[in-house]
């Protein structure tokens, strides 16, 4: 690793982790939605976004109507609809892997989907 440092910083960005950010919480929502069973006409879930805005998407949640916004800017992502809001940066950590960093915290991907769609799926 520590020959690669530089060109695995240079790939560890917001846009990026933001990207891979929204492809797993597609995956979580797909996978409560099945976990739920839902008829047609309640669908549960749903991510959705401005066609056109790569800088956020939303997952709603139908009954009750629910929301949690995604968004992102050149350094930040930025979580609110939840139990609060959750601003991440991301950062290299010394193993070599790209990590969100919340409130001094390094977290993987699935542990900030968590944090951020715990409550929304009726976890807690």
């Amino acid at each position: 690793m520590s020959e690669k440092w530089v060109k695995e910083r240079n790939d560890c960005t917001t846009f990026k982790m933001f990207s891979a950010l929204q492809h797993g919480v597609e995956r979580d929502v797909k996978t409560r939605n099945d976990q739920l069973l839902q008829d047609e006409d309640d669908p549960g879930f749903e991510v959705d976004s401005e066609p056109g805005d790569p800088e956020s998407f939303w997952v709603i949640q139908h009954s009750p109507p629910r929301r949690i916004t995604f968004r992102c800017d050149e350094r930040r992502i930025f979580i609110s609809g939840g139990e609060g809001p959750l601003e991440a940066t991301v950062t290299l950590c010394d193993d070599g892997a790209c990590r969100f960093l919340v409130g001094g915290e390094r977290l993987d991907g699935w542990q900030l989907r968590k944090r951020a769609l715990e409550v929304l799926f009726g976890f807690r």
